[in-house]
């Protein structure tokens, strides 16, 4: 038996379906995130550039969706089941949050490591011959000393 659709009722499912939608993107965004910082540690090359891509996917489809769905933070006001809305915007909510937080420590751990590389290429320049020390803080040459 099928069932006959109104224009509200198709409505209010593109709302919702756009809404989870959204919510499983910013999840899985999230969990790249993850996988980006641990490919990072672990000096990963190969895991780092395919985490990369599956990103730059997923913004993608988040872009599409908040032009196809307008505004993903108010889903669906037209949900018959006004807790099934809140729920799904307090999830939507939470995980923005989430994926705040892991922006921001995997834009530290960027930062951190090009700071060491940075770190390296300095020790390594020095190595270079040069040894007139004015001109090595001349060309600001940065590099650090360890005791053995």
């Amino acid at each position: 038996m099928q069932m006959a659709t109104t224009p509200h009722s198709t409505e209010q499912a593109a709302s919702e379906s756009c809404g989870q939608e959204y919510l499983e993107c910013l999840q899985s965004l999230s969990a790249e995130l993850e996988v980006a910082m641990q490919s990072i540690v672990y000096r990963k090359l190969a895991s780092l550039e395919d985490s990369v891509l599956r990103q730059v996917v997923i913004c993608s489809q988040l872009a599409f969706l908040t032009s196809r769905c307008n505004q993903p933070f108010e889903v669906a006001p037209g949900l018959s089941n006004q807790e099934e809305n809140d729920e799904l915007v307090s999830r939507i909510s939470a995980a923005t949050t989430t994926l705040i937080h892991l922006n921001k420590r995997y834009s530290a751990l960027l930062k951190l490591s090009g700071d060491t590389l940075e770190l390296f290429a300095g020790l390594l320049r020095s190595y270079t011959g040069t040894t007139n020390l004015a001109a090595m803080l001349s060309a600001n040459y940065r590099t650090w000393s360890c005791q053995v």
